[in-house]
């Protein structure tokens, strides 16, 4: 499926620095003009009514502020460079490695974003910005991320890692069998039964 990302930095404490997820097809597919013009306040009530999105959305919300502090001193130096780092990490499975996810205050949000646009101006950090949101989609779990300098889509995505990460925190025959004879010893006998036959995949 295709969407619109905007992000705004215009004055509004309620929408400024967040992205607003909007599917096109169905927010405009009755308008005849090839081209379509929105305010941002407009995209921002489309965006609550497509409750479809409200997951990748509450994903997104959840990690932005995190990501971009994380990467700020690339984001406000080169977009090439920080573009190389971003996938290379993200080829790695190291994108999330140095990621702090305690909660960055809204104010010191919109400072990193406005350094950004600061460094570059507008348009440049348009493009970095765009690199930021291609690699937070790998970040929440999307294993193919591109983010294209010329050309659309701008962003393309594919392949969600659901069963992966699952896979990575399942347990070992031995850590099932330990924990096991652990409920026995605590007379849990029916558990420790449960956990062999349905504990390993």
């Amino acid at each position: 499926m295709g969407v619109i990302a905007v992000m705004s930095l215009f004055g509004d404490r309620d929408l400024d620095g967040r992205w607003i997820l909007v599917d096109p097809e169905k927010a405009f597919s009755r308008r005849q003009t090839e081209t379509v013009s929105a305010r941002i306040e407009e995209l921002a009530r489309i965006a609550e009514q497509q409750r479809q999105l409200h997951p990748l959305r509450d994903a997104i919300f959840a990690r932005w502020p995190a990501f971009l502090r994380t990467y700020i001193e690339g984001a406000i130096s080169t977009r090439a460079n920080l573009k190389i780092d971003l996938k290379r990490r993200h080829d790695s499975g190291t994108l999330g490695e140095w990621v702090n996810t305690d909660r960055v205050l809204d104010l010191d949000h919109l400072e990193n974003i406005r350094r950004v646009v600061d460094a570059h101006g507008e348009g440049v950090a348009g493009g970095v910005f765009q690199d930021l949101f291609a690699y937070l989609l790998g970040f929440i779990g999307y294993a193919t991320v591109v983010s294209n300098t010329i050309g659309v889509p701008d962003v393309a995505a594919s392949g969600l890692r659901g069963n992966e990460s699952a896979d990575q925190h399942s347990f070992s025959r031995r850590e099932i069998e330990r924990v096991a004879e652990l409920c026995e010893k605590a007379g849990e006998v029916a558990l420790a039964d449960r956990l062999r036959k349905h504990g390993i995949k």
